[in-house]
Order: structure tokens, then sequence, then C-alpha cells
């Protein structure tokens, strides 16, 4: 799969010294997958809460400030995990493009019991269902999808992965220029990373500290060494 396969990925130009490695998947059409990996100086579940809450005042006003006037929506389902929205982009060249979307989050990813993962999966209906949301004159629809790991580094530190792919719903455009604009959104989309590194950053000292701290106290929780651990320890 697209997650899996890390000998696909390759690095975003120009972004070797961000705070968030960018990665970047050319498939089929043109079209980009986006990965974008980093460590947020905050505790998993004030990230769950913060991406959940999609159009909280301070996200609508970043919207607004990227975006103008163009709609943002969020509709939590009372007592489940899943949360409804929608939002308008404006996106060079093209159209400006409304996203219907499902945010659903659970606890626990392949074997971590105290991981987060956000799954964000298509949802056109939102769309029809809440009318008065709708996007203004000639937004074309497009999809989104994404996958947004949280893991406990320590209490205040979370690595945070993020999976990215989306569907602009082109016609009538040649590959190149798909492509151009698919690496475009990429980097537009992975900018959710870099919007939580600047909002909950703190001092390296006091991070790197933090992360000692939880090294030593989960080092009684670590099994003795494997025979083949006490094989390649012997060799050195």
């Amino acid at each position: 799969s697209v997650c899996s396969d890390d000998s696909k990925w390759k690095r975003i130009g120009g972004t070797l010294n961000d705070s968030i490695e960018k990665y970047k998947y050319q498939l089929k059409g043109g079209r980009v997958a986006a990965k974008g990996v980093g460590k947020i100086h905050e505790n998993s579940l004030v990230i769950l809460a913060h991406i959940m809450n999609f159009a909280s005042y301070e996200r609508t006003d970043a919207h607004i400030s990227s975006n103008g006037n163009l709609s943002r929506y969020c509709r939590f389902v009372e007592g489940s995990h899943t949360c409804h929205t929608s939002g308008e982009v404006r996106i060079p060249i093209i159209n400006t493009r409304v996203f219907g979307s499902q945010f659903i989050w659970e606890k626990g990813f392949e074997g971590n019991d105290e991981a987060y993962v956000i799954y964000c999966v298509d949802d056109k209906d939102i769309l029809e269902s809440d009318p008065h949301y709708l996007a203004s004159a000639g937004a074309v629809a497009g999809t989104n999808y994404f996958m947004i790991i949280l893991e406990v580094v320590a209490p205040r530190i979370t690595k945070i992965t993020q999976f990215q792919l989306g569907d602009l719903n082109f016609s009538k455009i040649s590959d190149k220029m798909r492509s151009i604009i698919s690496n475009f959104t990429a980097s537009i989309a992975l900018s959710l990373l870099e919007n939580l590194y600047s909002k909950y950053e703190r001092r390296e000292k006091l991070v790197d500290a933090e992360t000692r701290a939880s090294f030593i106290a989960k080092m009684g929780d670590v099994p003795d060494f494997s025979v083949s651990l006490q094989g390649a320890v012997s060799k050195a």
C-alpha cells in the first residue's frame, strides 16, 4: 500500500530544514500522495481535540486568512467518534474546490494501545444534507482522504504522522499540470502539521528533559535481551 512502501516516498524539495519532514509519492495520472512526520510539544489528547474541532474559532480565522470568506463547517455526532466537515479551498489556476468529509478517531494502532489515529473519508452527503452550508457558485466537489497517527513520546510530546491523498476532480487537464497542482495541494495538506508545531512549540532543553525522563520511566517495562540481541552485543 501507499503507507507501507517507504521506497516510493521522496523528500519534498526545500524542506530538509523544516520542523516537519515532508514526503510525496507520485501516483498514476499525475496524482500525488503526501506524508508528514514530526514531533509536537503537546499531549496527544490536546492535539486530537484540535484536529477534530475542524471549525473552531482559531481554525476558522486561519481559514479566512487563506481562503477569504469561503465556507467551513463542522458537525459532531453526539456520543460517537465521528464528526462531519465541509470546507472550501482556493487553489491557483483551477476553480474553488469544496470537500465534504467524515473525521473518525479511535484509540490504539498496530499494537500501540496508547496511540490515537484519525481517519478522514469522503462524505459528499454532508454537502446535500446541510444545504445552507453548500459551497459558493462554481465550486467543484473534490475528495479528501487522510490518516493521522498520534504516538505518545512523553506526557507532553507526541510523534505525529500524516498520510494524505486527495482528488481535485480535474477534467481536460494534462498530467504535467495535474502533477504541479497536486504537489501544491500536498504541501497545503501538510500545513496542518506545521501549524501544530508552531502553536505548541516549547524550549528545546525542556522538551529534551521530558524525553529523557519518559525514557527512564519506561526502562522497567523493557524485556530482557533476546538471544539474537545477546549474540549481537557479544560481537561488538
